[in-house]
């Protein structure tokens, strides 16, 4: 059935909690508005139709998850005016067109997950949301370059734009990176192009490092072994060249090595395949096929020029 919005008119209700039900019709706050609502979480549901711009009527909001319904239409530009709001997820509805630009005011941010709807335009400038720790925009529609302020946004942790038409280079990390918090960088299924930027090396607290799906090119840089912390590096069906870096040997976090399906050659390097041995990394390449391009004695799949993949 419907949210019985109209009997919550006017009550001082602060956590309206209606997650994991099937609640169906549409979001359509009262006239009277919830002057004290903080906490609302709808997510889990079958709600349909748009979210209604009345919600910039409640500016005491600090969470809202609205994720897994049948949400479509726009974002309304009055989400702007929620400066006190630290937490919104609309994650897998039916959202269309631009994020609004507005956003940029919500500056108590630190989550903005969007992830998985059908959002199309540019990223807006969001270098305003000094407070932002979670970026989540995968599987959209987005386009065009993604700006360097981004990537160097202070509080960042992770950044997830895969699945997208994000084009152009990579953005750049800043000169203070060393000091940035980023542990998660997902860039996959898009359509970057250019080199991997040295200064990814300095993301020194990087766990997972993921640009695979992209037409990057150049060599695959030794000083990612910098990344002390790296578990998961996924560079796989690029335009890289090149040796595999004997540098990466020295990742004792390292989980996952998914290098196949580039242009890389050569001997895997003997330190990296002990490591790959000693920490049981499932490491890919282009090891298969009847003229390998890798010769690897340590690889858990090789993958042929037809991009046929099996255990070695």
């Amino acid at each position: 059935g419907e949210i019985p919005w109209n009997n919550l008119a006017g009550t001082s209700v602060k956590f309206l909690g209606l997650s994991h039900n099937k609640f169906d019709g549409h979001i359509a706050f009262p006239a009277d508005g919830f002057a004290s609502l903080e906490f609302l979480y709808l997510d889990e549901n079958e709600l349909k139709g748009s979210l209604p711009s009345s919600i910039g009527g409640i500016p005491s909001l600090r969470s809202i998850n609205i994720d897994n319904n049948g949400i479509i239409g726009g974002l309304p530009s009055e989400l702007g005016l929620l400066v006190n709001l630290q937490y919104f997820s609309m994650q897998y509805n039916e959202l269309e067109g631009p994020i609004p630009t507005e956003i940029r005011d919500m500056t108590a941010l630190e989550t903005l997950g969007l992830g998985s709807n059908k959002l199309n335009g540019k990223i807006p400038d969001i270098q305003s949301l000094v407070n932002l720790e979670n970026l989540y925009l995968f599987d959209n529609q987005l386009s065009g370059q993604v700006n360097d302020s981004v990537l160097n946004l202070p509080a960042l942790k992770v950044l997830f734009l895969s699945s997208n038409i994000l084009s152009g280079k990579l953005p750049v990390p800043s000169p203070t990176s060393l000091n940035s918090k980023l542990i998660g960088l997902y860039m996959s299924d898009n359509q970057f192009d250019g080199e991997i930027p040295l200064s990814f090396c300095n993301l020194r607290a990087l766990q997972a490092l993921f640009l695979d799906e992209n037409s990057l090119s150049g060599n695959l840089p030794g000083c990612l072994g910098m990344l002390k912390q790296l578990a998961q590096l996924h560079v796989f069906k690029n335009g890289l060249t090149g040796f595999i870096p004997y540098e990466l040997s020295v990742l004792t976090d390292l989980q996952e090595l998914g290098v196949e399906g580039n242009e890389l050659w050569g001997k895997v390097p003997d330190g990296l395949c002990r490591s790959v041995d000693d920490n049981e990394i499932d490491f890919w390449s282009d090891c298969g096929g009847d003229n390998p391009e890798v010769d690897c004695d340590c690889c858990s799949m090789c993958c042929s020029t037809t991009h046929e993949c099996s255990p070695k």
